[in-house]
């Protein structure tokens, strides 16, 4: 058995997009599992019990079209027995284009587009969380009668040596491990996502 799922998008998305990898890895434990990621974001999978390869799209394959369809022909010549486009675009439909063998090519519906998938998936509505939303994209394989095992834990695992070096570039940009550390995202891609900058510096006041 042999999965492939594409989320070639930013680290947070890519994370929690990550329990679809996590809960087939536990459904089948024997399969091989891949990840298709940018390759800014790639280094963060590749040291994952539930995957057994993380595949990186460069940015010169981003930019060019030709390099594109030749990186994404590559890939899928492992073929697949199920491929999972969570991304659901043009540029991300071509691998479920080029899975001719795949019984299982799963995207988001879209008018005008999925013609590649074999099972198109509503977008869940709003009173699901994100997680939820992504596991949503296994229900062909629950309707087809197979006990597929929901996880929705995602978690990033880190060698020694890397949390060390992580360590020691937070400390030398200023972060004080003697105290209590509080992260806060101040910053978005979307301005729509982007919390009101006055409110959120009360908010860091107050913690």
């Amino acid at each position: 058995m042999k999965i492939l799922v594409v989320r070639f998008k930013q680290i947070g998305d890519a994370i929690l997009s990550s329990v679809i990898c996590k809960s087939l890895k536990e459904t089948y434990p024997d399969a091989e599992v891949d990840y298709v990621l940018y390759d800014h974001v790639a280094p963060l999978f590749e040291h994952q019990d539930y995957l057994n390869k993380v595949i990186s799209i460069s940015k010169d394959e981003q930019k060019n079209p030709f390099k594109y369809l030749k990186k994404v022909w590559n890939v899928t010549r492992a073929d697949y027995d199920i491929v999972i486009d969570i991304m659901s675009t043009p540029k991300s439909e071509v691998f479920t284009l080029f899975s001719r063998k795949a019984k299982y090519k799963i995207g988001r519906w879209k008018p005008k587009r999925g013609y590649t998938y074999t099972h198109s998936i509503p977008e869940p509505s709003s009173e699901f969380d994100k997680v939820e939303k992504f596991l949503k994209m296994l229900e062909p394989l629950i309707d087809d009668g197979i006990d597929v095992k929901l996880d929705k834990n995602y978690s990033l695992k880190f060698l020694h040596e890397e949390k060390n070096d992580l360590r020691k570039r937070m400390e030398e940009a200023g972060v004080d491990f003697n105290k209590i550390i509080i992260p806060l995202a101040i910053n978005s891609r979307r301005e729509n996502k982007v919390y009101p900058i006055d409110l959120m510096k009360e908010l860091a006041k107050k913690c």
